[in-house]
């Protein structure tokens, strides 16, 4: 695939993404329609707050034993399991890259801004609930 068509799609797609949360937020569409914009806001939102959370350190937190190498280079061989060290080099090359990404290109810095949204997003959504279920309650009494 093209890199031009590549950055393309991933505009798109968070284009889409800010205006399905616009959308979910202000409740302009409701059964199916909302169910599809609903499923495809979480799928993304979650894959965009992972992203960021292996960005900014999940791989440290989760394989501490893994060290700098060389120039933007991770070491991981203090892990016997050979799975284990693997998914450990994984995720410190894709931290690097996004690193690179996201200060050199600035495109990455949007998908933080997107994925702040999300979780804003969430949080409302859990607000909202526990004030109608306390309200349910109130009037039940």
């Amino acid at each position: 695939m093209r890199a031009d068509a590549w950055l393309a799609g991933v505009l798109l797609g968070g284009l889409g993404f800010a205006a399905s949360l616009r959308f979910l937020q202000r409740n302009k569409v409701f059964g199916w329609r909302r169910l599809v914009l609903a499923s495809f806001v979480h799928v993304v939102g979650i894959a965009l707050l992972l992203n960021t959370l292996n960005t900014y350190g999940l791989p440290q937190l989760l394989f501490p034993k893994c060290s700098a190498g060389g120039w933007l280079s991770t070491s991981c061989w203090n892990y016997e399991d050979p799975a284990v060290r693997q998914l450990a080099l994984a995720l410190h090359d894709w931290q690097m890259a996004n690193l690179i990404w996201r200060f050199m290109v600035i495109f990455g810095l949007l998908a933080d801004v997107l994925a702040i949204w999300y979780v804003i997003y969430l949080c409302q959504l859990v607000l909202r609930r526990r004030a109608a279920r306390t309200a349910v309650e109130r009037a039940s009494r």
